[in-house]
């Protein structure tokens, strides 16, 4: 009598064991040996590899995303021009001219704005955990000059930059609504002025990225390059 029961318990277990990742819950009914009914409700909570198993049955394929950054060191320096290779450094120290003299008492420069890096980017997944692809990334600064005595705009000073850059996206933690991701890019950044316009090489670098959705998701990243130090966005996969 209790080895049947027994019998029939284990069966139950490895039933139980079985049951498919996605179930939420599960009721069994059972008669032992002796006659009585049993009633048992299950529970289930998938696993992490249930769940790396679900993510990889979506067959993405498409990836955009749009992406507002914080200020950088090479965004800051790319605009005030300290990255560009023509030092502005003549060499001999003169002193000011009568007329550069005046000016200091006659004009004033306002604050300087800055417009945060915006980044739209594109990837294209060639493996699962594997994507390749592209990002722009804009960004400006504008300060004007301004006649002390009546206040009197003299000269708008407009600094904007334009990148394009090709990037490799690779995912380390895959989940059915979380994944983290690094990613590392190279290209060019066309730097223009009232003056004149130059073209350097950038670069872009994501240390450390989570993702958290499906489809349409949510994201933040930390990084270096051209589209800031801390960065977040919305992104839609399909």
């Amino acid at each position: 009598m209790k080895h049947g029961f027994t019998f029939r318990l284990i069966c139950l277990l490895i039933a139980l064991a079985t049951l498919p990742a996605r179930s939420v819950a599960q009721t069994y009914e059972y008669v032992d040996d002796e006659g009585v009914h049993h009633v048992v409700h299950v529970v289930e909570r998938d696993s992490d590899e249930d769940e790396v198993r679900e993510y990889d049955t979506i067959r993405w394929r498409h990836n955009l995303r749009l992406t507002f950054g914080t200020l950088s060191y090479v965004q800051t320096a790319l605009l005030n021009g300290e990255l560009l290779s023509i030092s502005k450094d003549t060499g001999a120290k003169t002193l000011p001219t009568t007329s550069e003299q005046l000016a200091k008492y006659r004009y004033y420069t306002t604050p300087t704005y800055m417009i945060t890096p915006i980044t739209v980017g594109y990837s294209y997944y060639i493996k699962k955990w594997l994507s390749v692809g592209g990002i722009t990334t804009f960004t400006a600064l504008y300060n004007e000059e301004r006649n002390i005595a009546n206040d009197e705009m003299l000269r708008a000073n407009c600094t904007f930059a334009i990148s394009a850059i090709a990037n490799v996206r690779f995912e380390y933690m895959r989940r059915r609504y979380v994944q983290l991701y690094s990613a590392v890019g190279a290209g060019l950044v066309a730097r223009f002025d009232d003056d004149s316009g130059i073209i350097i090489p950038m670069y872009d670098l994501t240390y450390f990225g989570i993702v958290v959705g499906k489809g349409v998701y949510g994201f933040a990243e930390v990084g270096a390059g051209l589209s800031g130090f801390v960065r977040a966005g919305i992104g839609c996969r399909f």
